[in-house]
């Protein structure tokens, strides 16, 4: 559940996204994923994901050692298995086993169920944090969307969530209007 929420946080992926992948589209030497699918709970089955089409993803060296831990102790090793498997081999890890030890760490930190739910804090958050800081960090939103999988600016807006310390503008004004 650890190495999903860093994957996730990472790169974005939607839940079901991160439910559906498998060993073989994985590729840790490179450190690049692809995302072929995604995982729908309530019928069971592995479809396309909300794209329509797969999308190659980059991720960080700290995810990438993660990831190798993980397969690591898997007892599937086929490519066609699921990298974060359940243990029956034709289903991957339930959403309830990924987003328990989630909130379970945010009361932890001092973040109740109650408060959890006000800030609509959910596996998702992920999904925004990650949009937000590629964005904050000077990424151009083509690129953003194209990791994350958005098919427009507008939806990669919605998703984004300011950096407001405006120490960005403040460094250029200083170099600007130098004394």
């Amino acid at each position: 559940a650890r190495t999903a929420s860093l994957l996730s946080a990472a790169t974005g992926l939607r839940i079901g996204e991160v439910q559906a992948l498998r060993l073989c589209d994985i590729d840790l030497d490179s450190g690049i994923l692809v995302v072929s699918g995604s995982w729908n709970e309530a019928d069971a089955v592995r479809q396309v994901p909300k794209s329509g089409k797969p999308r190659r993803v980059p991720l960080p060296g700290s995810v990438v050692a993660a990831l190798r831990l993980q397969l690591s102790v898997s007892i599937w090793k086929d490519e066609a298995d699921f990298a974060f498997p359940s243990a029956d081999r034709t289903k991957p890890m339930g959403s309830r086993g990924i987003t328990a030890p989630l909130y379970r760490a945010l009361r932890d930190a001092g973040i109740d169920d109650k408060v959890r739910r006000e800030r609509n804090l959910t596996f998702h958050s992920w999904r925004h944090f990650a949009n937000s800081l590629l964005v904050n960090s000077g990424i151009p939103l083509l690129r953003v969307q194209s990791a994350i999988g958005h098919e427009s600016d507008a939806l990669t807006k919605r998703y984004l969530h300011v950096d407001d310390s405006l120490d960005d503008i403040r460094a250029i004004q200083n170099k600007i209007f130098a004394v």
